[in-house]
């Protein structure tokens, strides 16, 4: 479904950073509409998003969704929200707001029968004039779904009741344009292959329990921004970085135009030494880090975080192309180029900067406008090859915390906060 693309950047964002820093919203402020189809939504949905029209909440899908085939008729035009429940699959609920006039409600009901043609199951809430509700339709390709549904209206449950929901979705301020994902369900919401080549489904579905609880995605002028709904132990890898300074990224300067993936991690140090120290000491881990380093100490002579003072790093990042990776330091001190040789600092990235910099394959390095690239022979030699034409993109350079560049997009965290917007110039 479309809508996996935006679960796919997102949370491959959340894999990387925080997401937001932990700031709190000011409170619940989704229109009454949209707090109406909210409450159909069952409390265990691990995705959620919420569209002013009805037409546009179902264009997320995949063309040949069961849930597209109907004539919506007026009802196009409705706020819809479409959420996605575990059931033996990743099921697909959709509740659209059927109004209160005779003629809105008697077009609800003939999109239910004729959904029910087609093989998909229904449920129509009246409108309660008491309380001035709106109806409800709810249409789901699965009976099982619909029960769950129906269970939790009659008891009066609902995502609401969710832990940390409705602080999620305060994010959005009174926008009915909005999604939001579960990361605890975030092994349910990733494709088998997640960033195929570039990490292993598996490991960052379990690490994004440690990001945030939720992930907010909000349209802002063109771009998405995102946010985060998370405790404050510094036990989640966000409260890492919202504590650090911002700093440059110039990665952009020398990713070849074939670039598939890129990852930029400005460091500004010793901030950040101290605050992935506190981070790894307050995931229980912080020996199992020393012992790594000791290891790679013994093994290569030198101890990985006096490299790390010595080279005074300040960018770090991964780039995947044609399906070989490489990873990339940037010096305070540009280094002059130099051709491809042994790398006698193996395992250093990873274990300073965390498994989403870990290569199959490090055994050679070299140097080139002013960056130390690291992996294979085959992948450091193409990449310096490839400096020849390079991608063109409106990378930000300033303020940054992270920068993520996927297939033309670029998801960045910068002093303005978090946002995603289509970067080909």
């Amino acid at each position: 479904m479309r809508f996996r693309c935006i679960i796919f950047l997102a949370l491959a964002f959340a894999v990387l950073t925080s997401c937001g820093g932990g700031k709190k919203a000011e409170g619940l402020q989704a229109p009454e509409e949209v707090r109406c189809l909210l409450r159909t939504v069952p409390s265990d949905a691990l995705a959620i998003v919420s569209r002013g029209r009805c037409a546009d909440a179902l264009a997320l899908l995949d063309s040949a969704a069961l849930l597209r085939m109907p004539d919506y008729g007026r009802l196009e035009g409705s706020q819809a929200v479409i959420s996605w429940s575990f059931n033996g699959e990743l099921t697909p609920v959709l509740a659209v707001d059927a109004g209160r006039s005779q003629a809105d409600n008697a077009a609800a009901r003939s999109v239910a029968r004729l959904a029910d043609s087609l093989g998909l199951f229904s449920a129509y809430y009246a409108p309660d004039s008491l309380v001035g509700r709106h109806a409800v339709l709810v249409l789901t390709p699965s009976d099982a779904q619909l029960t769950a549904v129906r269970r939790h209206v009659a008891e009066g449950r609902s995502i609401m009741d969710a832990g940390g929901f409705e602080d999620a979705a305060a994010f959005a301020g009174s926008s009915r344009d909005f999604s939001i994902l579960r990361n605890s369900g975030a092994s349910r919401l990733l494709p088998k292959v997640f960033l195929e080549g570039v990490f292993d489904s598996r490991t960052a579905a379990n690490f994004l329990r440690t990001v945030s609880d939720w992930v907010t995605i909000t349209p802002d002028a063109g771009r998405h921004r995102i946010d985060a709904t998370l405790g404050e132990a510094p036990s989640y890898y966000t409260n890492m970085f919202a504590a650090l300074p911002y700093g440059d990224s110039r990665l952009g300067e020398i990713l070849p135009s074939d670039t598939e993936f890129a990852v930029s991690l400005p460091v500004p140090l010793p901030e950040f030494r101290e605050a992935y120290r506190k981070y790894v000491d307050a995931s229980v881990r912080y020996t199992q880090y020393m012992r790594e380093l000791d290891t790679l100490e013994a093994h290569s002579g030198k101890n990985p975080l006096d490299w790390e003072k010595e080279t005074a790093v300040r960018e770090v990042a991964l780039i995947v192309r044609g399906g070989e990776k490489v990873a990339a330091v940037r010096p305070a001190d540009p280094p002059e180029n130099a051709l491809p040789a042994e790398n006698p600092w193996r395992g250093f990235i990873p274990a300073l900067y965390g498994k989403a910099f870990s290569l199959p394959d490090d055994s050679v390095c070299a140097a080139v406008s002013g960056w130390i690239i690291c992996g294979s022979d085959e992948a450091v030699r193409d990449f310096m090859a490839a400096q020849t034409l390079l991608l063109e993109t409106d990378w930000p350079r300033k303020g940054d915390h992270i920068v993520i560049y996927k297939s033309g997009t670029i998801l960045c965290w910068n002093k303005k906060g978090i946002s995603l917007w289509s970067s080909i110039l």
